[in-house]
């Protein structure tokens, strides 16, 4: 982050530092909590207040910033939803609901987990670079989660979460193990492919990134235990549902080489993201499988090797069924 910014108190700014075997990683992660607070301790200020705390607070201003950047337009239909339900006499959505203990909870398992998050992290990237991850929590916007090179934006109002902290710190490992990733691989992801062949790139670049993060949080529970399992770790575990999406990434790999390439961005957004989450279990699948028959070190190199090489070795170790056809 290159601007200075003025924290307030509820900010816990935790520095950790670790050497790890051959690597020796900086993770400074902050949580910013203060939007939430300054909405939830006062929710009547909050609706007349609207706009201004939609324009002061960081993690407001990045999703304004998030509806510009994913062309879809403002809704504040949520955000005064959830307000005035909080206020009526008798709330439903909100009732039963204490979000201002799930957030003192996350940070409070963060100031205890700290060292443990930092060192996991750190032995699954493959350099000593220094970084620093800065979550923002709001509440009742229009997506539970998002991040944008280094900031994370987590609804903490979101029904996706159970009011679960454990579940919360899982998801914000998964952010930040997309930040430190991304200073080492050589692969890019930020555009819309226009031919097969970037597709493809995209693809495999995707599965390694998804899957990497998605398998490094799965891994955390050993360490941080939550009660609530994110589905994406359910599907991991289900033999059924890896080989669907296996076949599902390998059909779509095959469609690239006859299907007009808007429909099959738009499909491969779907399947491999949006709804059947193809790609992220393939990609965890796969880093589990490479960890198991070789080594986390292995796996870990293979980070500034990019995505092609991570599915050939793979491809090398995986029975027929389950390779990705290349």
């Amino acid at each position: 982050m290159k601007a200075t910014r003025n924290f307030l108190s509820s900010i816990l700014i935790l520095s950790l530092f670790l050497s790890c075997q051959n690597n020796s990683n900086t993770v400074t992660l902050i949580i910013d909590d203060s939007a939430v607070r300054a909405v939830l301790k006062n929710p009547e200020l909050a609706l007349v207040k609207r706009d201004s705390i939609w324009q002061t607070h960081e993690g407001y201003r990045q999703m304004l910033a998030w509806h510009t950047r994913q062309s879809v337009p403002r809704d504040f239909g949520f955000y005064e939803f959830a307000l005035n339900d909080m206020l009526s006499d008798n709330p439903i959505f909100t009732k039963d609901k204490n979000y201002l203990e799930t957030i003192n909870r996350v940070q409070e398992i963060h100031r205890d987990k700290g060292g443990i998050i930092n060192e996991h992290l750190s032995s699954y990237l493959p350099g000593n670079k220094t970084f620093t991850a800065y979550a923002y929590f709001i509440a009742f916007v229009s997506s539970y989660a998002f991040s944008l090179e280094d900031k994370l934006v987590i609804d903490i109002g979101s029904p996706r979460w159970q009011n679960n902290p454990g579940f919360i710190l899982n998801t914000v490992i998964h952010e930040i193990y997309h930040i430190g990733y991304e200073l080492y691989t050589p692969d890019k992801w930020g555009f819309t492919p226009k031919t097969k062949d970037e597709f493809l790139q995209k693809t495999l670049a995707v599965i390694q990134n998804e899957g990497m993060a998605t398998y490094i949080a799965y891994k955390a529970l050993e360490k941080i235990p939550s009660d609530y399992k994110d589905p994406d770790y359910k599907l991991l575990e289900n033999q059924e549902s890896v080989d669907k999406a296996f076949k599902q990434t390998n059909q779509l790999i095959q469609d690239a080489e006859t299907a007009n390439i808007d429909s099959l961005n738009e499909k491969a957004w779907v399947i491999g993201t949006l709804k059947d989450r193809a790609f992220y279990v393939t990609g965890s699948f796969i880093a589990k499988t490479i960890e198991e028959n070789h080594s986390k070190e292995f796996l870990v190199d293979l980070v500034k090797k990019g995505g092609r090489q991570y599915v050939n070795e793979y491809n090398k170790i995986a029975n027929d069924k389950r390779q990705i056809e290349l």
